[in-house]
């Protein structure tokens, strides 16, 4: 699985020959940096007496990322083993 190599092992795919992983899986990982920066930011917000009015939404915010970077994650692979499929169904 894609996920589970390091940022360099997956750069060197990303640049490599192969046609998988492509654009899907980087705008993938893009994704799940996004959603992984956005959980820090709520991270460092709750618990906050200055922001303990939105607890509730920060709290439910934080479970919509988790199951975003879930998705994400997914796709990171799933995107690069769908193309394979495409590309050989063209040989």
């Amino acid at each position: 699985m894609l996920t589970e190599l390091s940022i360099k092992e997956y750069s060197k795919k990303l640049a490599s020959k192969e046609a998988a992983p492509g654009g899907g899986s980087a705008a993938a990982l893009s994704g799940v940096l996004a959603a992984s920066l956005m959980g820090m930011v709520i991270n460092l917000t709750r618990g906050r007496e200055e922001f303990a009015a939105h607890e509730e939404l920060l709290g439910s915010k934080q479970q919509a990322l988790t199951r975003l970077h879930e998705t994400l994650e997914q796709l990171v692979s799933r995107d690069a083993e769908a193309f394979k499929g495409v590309m050989e169904a063209f040989r």
